[in-house]
């Protein structure tokens, strides 16, 4: 129960955080992988509905920290 909740939380901030590259609505996603790079972090979401699989996103410098937090929480959860 507690990794669908923060699977969903994550699911809410991205959605907003990445509004302009993500298609109009919600989606229920499974963290599959997370990290940084040189130049930015990113995080891999597969929709449980089906709309996506793997599909990477960048995570904004501003709130790196937050995301990576969540979603590593999330996987090890």
């Amino acid at each position: 129960m507690r990794k669908v909740v923060i699977t969903i939380i994550l699911g809410v901030f991205l959605l907003v955080g990445f509004a302009s590259s993500a298609q109009a609505g919600w989606y229920y996603c499974k963290v599959e992988r997370t990290g940084p790079s040189a130049s930015t972090s990113f995080v891999a979401l597969t929709d449980k509905n089906g709309a996506f699989t793997n599909r990477w996103f960048g995570i904004e410098k501003t709130r790196e920290e937050e995301f990576l937090a969540t979603a590593l929480t999330a996987i090890a959860l």
